[in-house]
């Protein structure tokens, strides 16, 4: 089960903490972080999601951005076939956002819908 993310190379300081935060986290949970390889310009999402879509060996895969603290397994939620989006808590208010910083997504939704929709 993986989780992939945008790796910035050359990132801030804070950035590159919470980076390494981020992967700490991914393996805490028994999960493989994956790494897509990002520079100073943004990535295309959709080339970030068929890097985690080409890597994934099960029924679903994460993504999440790179500065996420994971405070629990997504696959929690696989098997039912929806893509669950997991919404945003701001640190150090505790506030939930309607920001979206990751999500779960199964491989069936990618193939047959997503794919086709995301530019």
């Amino acid at each position: 089960m993986i989780v992939v993310f945008e790796y910035v190379r050359g990132a801030s300081d804070r950035l590159a903490a919470a980076q390494a935060k981020l992967e700490e986290g991914i393996v805490s949970w028994g999960l493989e972080a994956v790494r897509f390889p990002g520079g100073a310009s943004y990535s295309k999402f959709r080339d970030i999601l068929e890097h985690g879509r080409s890597c994934c060996t099960g029924n679903a895969f994460v993504w999440c951005n790179s500065d996420v603290i994971l405070r629990r397994d997504p696959y929690e939620l696989d098997g039912d076939g929806w893509v669950h989006g997991f919404h945003r808590t701001e640190v150090p208010s505790g506030e939930v956002t309607h920001g979206v910083d990751m999500y779960l997504i199964p491989c069936s939704v990618w193939d047959d819908y997503l794919s086709k929709d995301i530019p």
